[in-house]
């Protein structure tokens, strides 16, 4: 595996490779899967040869992922949420990648959950 996408039409593709050999056939296939798709793409939204990128919120490269520091300085920064809408909130600002962690957050939601 060398790429990945957000799961819908507008998201991005992150491409990775070990090497600037591999890096350029793994381009090739994405777009050649691309235009059999007869998909387009924006090319003032492309960034080509970056050793890191930030990607969903997190810098992702030279074999590291983590969070981006504004991102992760808002979320120990938040006040531990007292009501429903803070709790909104804190999930907007701590989205990135953890529905799976966060369901028992998120069922505090709930319309006859009682919020403790």
């Amino acid at each position: 595996m060398f790429t990945g996408t957000y799961l819908d039409d507008r998201g991005p593709i992150i491409i990775f490779s070990n090497t600037w050999e591999e890096h350029l056939e793994h381009l090739k296939l994405v777009f050649d899967r691309i235009g059999q798709a007869s998909l387009t793409l924006k090319k003032a939204k492309f960034v080509f040869t970056s050793a890191e990128v930030a990607y969903f919120g997190h810098v992702v490269g030279l074999g590291k992922v983590a969070p981006r520091s504004l991102k992760a300085d808002a979320i120990f920064e938040f006040k531990r949420p007292t009501d429903k809408k803070q709790q909104r909130s804190f999930l907007g600002i701590a989205e990135s990648h953890f529905a799976q962690i966060a369901a028992c957050l998120t069922n505090l939601l709930c319309k006859n959950q009682k919020f403790i």
